[in-house]
């Protein structure tokens, strides 16, 4: 089995990222994991918190 060549675009970084298939995270595994990376921290600045509750419409899923 040939492999493409993940480097031979020089300005695009070669990340490759494996996982195996029973890692299938459920969804509070998943918000957990997000809320405890390091890349959201801008997040918790108080300039970011630009909305409220009262803004916007509820959102009903009914799938």
């Amino acid at each position: 089995m040939r492999y493409p060549n993940l480097t031979s675009n020089r300005f695009a970084p070669p990340y490759v990222f494996l996982l195996p298939e029973e890692s299938d995270l459920n969804e509070t595994e998943w918000l957990q994991a997000a809320a405890a990376n390091s890349a959201f921290d801008f997040m918790k600045d108080p300039e970011e918190g630009i909305y409220t509750l009262s803004d916007g419409r509820p959102f009903h899923d009914r799938g």
